[in-house]
């Protein structure tokens, strides 16, 4: 699968940084390695467990006295965009779904909530 990803100069220069580890590579971090074939889904699991530590310490730094994972983080940025305006489809695209139905679970708490929010105010505009 190809991807055509908009990148800000920080990630860009984050890529940059190991350009050089990676030559050889498919992947664009050394991570996982050709070396790694056989073990991509434990390399998988072992760098998510420290992305979800750095997000945690970096959650504790801001005093977030809540539970913060890569889930949480790519739930809360999805939900961020549909309250901007964002359509689904779009917000699937940006989070590589492969459908809609699955960033539709992530934005169905949102919806939920709009749902009820939404019921309220006419609620309370016609009493």
């Amino acid at each position: 699968m190809k991807y055509n990803i908009h990148l800000f100069d920080v990630a860009f220069n984050i890529i940059n940084e190991y350009k050089e580890l990676t030559i050889d590579s498919p992947y664009v971090f050394p991570i996982l390695t050709n070396n790694h074939e056989n073990k991509i889904n434990t390399r998988i699991q072992s760098a998510l467990k420290g992305l979800n530590s750095d997000i945690k310490k970096i959650a504790k730094e801001l005093k977030i006295d809540k539970k913060v994972t890569s889930y949480t983080s790519r739930h809360t940025f999805a939900t961020i965009l549909k309250m901007a305006g964002e359509s689904t489809e779009i917000i699937s695209e940006i989070l590589g779904h492969a459908n809609t139905s699955t960033t539709q679970i992530y934005l169905n708490d949102f919806e939920e909530k709009t749902l009820k929010d939404s019921a309220e105010k006419a609620v309370n505009a016609v009493l």
